[in-house]
């Protein structure tokens, strides 16, 4: 395999496990989130985890294909999403 086909893929799979890795940590933390306001459901849960990690890796994909860098906004969202369920995690501990 020519060594610029296999830097391609490289940094394929390091930006894809990126951008999932922060989808699952997205869905970890409302998660949390769900389960101290008291709403939490497991199936909504585990299909969520799936699913954002699916298709934040499948962003990242397209964005490749078409020299896009689409994972900056995937980034960008979970990573907004992260600090905004931190914050709800952190009222409803101080509120306890």
């Amino acid at each position: 395999m020519p060594d610029c086909i296999s830097r391609f893929i490289y940094r394929l799979n390091m930006v894809m496990l990126s951008v999932a890795l922060m989808a699952a940590l997205d869905t970890a933390f409302g998660g949390i989130r769900s389960s101290m306001e008291g709403s939490y459901d497991n199936t909504v849960f585990i299909t969520g985890f799936f699913t954002n990690a699916v298709l934040a890796a499948f962003l990242c994909y397209v964005g490749m294909i078409l020299g896009i860098d689409l994972y900056l906004v995937g980034i960008l969202i979970f990573g907004m999403r992260i600090f905004q369920n931190l914050a709800a995690i952190r009222h409803l501990f101080l509120k306890k």
